[in-house]
């Protein structure tokens, strides 16, 4: 019996530092987690990935694939002032692959660009320069919309476009006509300079900061001159290729802000200027 005691007694004691062990592993998962204020994480995680992967949009001259252009401005950007047309050109670069073509024709612009509409019929004549025509549904775009934007965005409905493509939107159809342009636009030169250099994650939010420049090198071979908004970042007339440059150098320091909705996904919220 005093074996059976003494057995149960050490039972009882394995059982209590088990639990005091979980308690302790689950008490550091919510400080870590959810209560500790400020957590630096790598900028290769998927967490940094996935959030800036929000603002990507085309930029059709480059022909690449990066945060739009209008984000890198001398002042903040946020929800509420980008642009509707910015916005909507974002939302629509996430799912070209939900759009459905068409055969052009002059009523496929009935309700959605009347003025092209009634200048098409006026002259009788399809416009032979809309390479393409597809309809992209409200309800696609509306969903992405407030995946990048929030979930209580409110999606726009305004017309967009770059250079070689516009979405026209039709209330009566509830749904955008993209028209893609032949003949329009060219190369674009200028290149960018891009790089992350830190991500800290807030119990509400993630903040990503990263280096950015546009840059161009004169015809003539000679002449660097990388630019950020307004402002000239760098200017070197001695560099004359574009490999090998310290965007640390070259570019200026962003900050780019994801709030965190209800589910605790992310959507972009704002970007500004760390370097004035």
């Amino acid at each position: 019996m005093e074996d059976e005691g003494n057995f149960s007694s050490k039972a009882k004691g394995i059982v209590t530092i088990v639990v005091i062990a979980l308690i302790c592993l689950i008490a550091y998962f919510v400080y870590d987690n959810l209560l500790k204020p400020v957590r630096s994480i790598g900028t290769t995680s998927s967490t940094v990935t996935n959030a800036m992967k929000l603002i990507t949009s085309i930029n059709s001259l480059r022909g690449t694939d990066e945060p739009a252009d209008s984000l890198y401005t001398d002042y903040a950007i946020t929800t509420d002032n980008l642009s509707d047309k910015d916005k909507s050109w974002i939302v629509y670069s996430h799912i070209t692959d939900k759009l459905t073509n068409l055969t052009f024709t002059c009523s496929a612009l009935k309700g959605y660009y009347d003025t092209l509409y009634n200048d098409c019929n006026k002259y009788g004549v399809d416009y032979t320069f809309v390479l393409m025509a597809q309809k992209l549904q409200f309800s696609d775009f509306s969903s992405e919309y407030n995946t990048i934007f929030g979930s209580n965005s409110e999606p726009s409905t305004s017309n967009f476009g770059s250079v070689g493509v516009n979405g026209y939107y039709s209330k009566n159809n509830n749904d955008f006509l993209i028209l893609t342009y032949s003949g329009v636009g060219g190369t674009d030169t200028r290149f960018v300079l891009r790089s992350l250099k830190d991500a800290t994650t807030y119990p509400d939010k993630l903040e990503v900061e990263q280096y950015y420049a546009l840059c161009s090198i004169g015809s003539d071979s000679t002449g660097l001159k990388c630019t950020a908004g307004t402002k000239t970042v760098k200017e070197d007339e001695k560099i004359t290729t574009a490999t090998g440059l310290d965007v640390t150098t070259f570019g200026r320091l962003y900050k780019f802000t994801f709030n965190k909705n209800a589910d605790g996904s992310y959507y972009w919220y704002s970007t500004e200027p760390v370097e004035k």
